[in-house]
């Protein structure tokens, strides 16, 4: 089992350059982290791999991996690799840095988070067993030579990879659905990685939504999303609008009023 668990541990993945630009060498340097024990662990308490991936954001996901062919992935809060197991085998070629604690105890702390898990009793039954970490690593087994989990808090995640200097062109926003964590995420994310689209899930918590149309209107970017399904994703106002994409009940809804900057997926 890898000893880095700390984002101390994660300077390795520093700042080589040649001729004034960054080595491409950050796969090796993640190599060197050793983000993966050598055997498998053994299976988690379910058979499946838990979790809360609606149709319309595997939609929505399967559509951004098409369109924009991004080379890396970010994927804030990860749980037990559903939805990192949804990017993996929808683009083949696609690196995913997956950043969660896998921490039960902090999950169970916050308030808001506990009310969802003590909704659901797999999960509480995964919580309590105190594997999250292990369950991630054996779920995603198979996808280990270019899925990259850091167990850390989001920022400290963001400002490691980063360091490393991987060409990330994709963020999932999925951690902490408090309104200052999701903001903070979504700063981080556009300080250290200014090109990459930023998207998320539960758009359905009024947190979320707040905090991403607040952070849209500081950066004067447009929300796309359905008002039925639980997705969300930004984009500059001056790229091409985006084409007529049907939601989960067959309908291209517009998003609510113009003047709080959100917009259906086919605005």
């Amino acid at each position: 089992m890898s000893h880095l668990d700390s984002s101390d541990a994660y300077a390795a993945g520093s700042s080589k350059t040649r001729g004034g630009h960054r080595c491409r060498s950050w796969r090796l340097e993640v190599a060197r982290l050793q983000l993966w024990p050598e055997a498998p662990p053994p299976p988690p308490p379910l058979d499946v791999i838990h979790g809360w991936v609606h149709r319309g954001n595997e939609r929505m996901l399967r559509r951004l991996l098409e369109e924009r062919q991004p080379r890396c992935v970010v994927e804030l809060g990860s749980w037990c690799g559903l939805c990192t197991t949804l990017l993996c085998e929808a683009a083949p070629r696609l690196a995913v840095f997956a950043v969660d604690l896998w921490d039960a105890p902090h999950l169970l702390a916050t308030p808001s988070q506990r009310e969802q898990y003590t909704c659901d009793a797999q999960a509480m039954a995964i919580l309590q067993a105190g594997e999250l970490h292990a369950a991630f690593l054996h779920n995603l087994w198979p996808h280990r030579t270019r899925v990259f989990p850091l167990r850390m808090p989001t920022g400290d995640g963001l400002a490691a990879i980063a360091r490393l200097g991987a060409p990330v062109d994709l963020i999932y926003v999925d951690a902490d659905h408090t309104y200052a964590a999701v903001l903070a995420d979504l700063r981080a994310s556009a300080r250290l990685f200014p090109d990459a689209l930023l998207c998320g899930d539960d758009w359905c918590w009024a947190d979320v939504q707040l905090a991403v149309a607040d952070f849209a209107h500081e950066r004067g970017l447009r929300v796309v999303s359905h008002p039925r399904e639980n997705w969300w994703w930004l984009r500059h106002p001056r790229e091409e609008a985006v084409v007529v994409w049907e939601g989960e009940d067959g309908a291209g809804a517009r998003g609510a009023a113009a003047n709080d900057g959100r917009e259906g997926w086919d605005a």
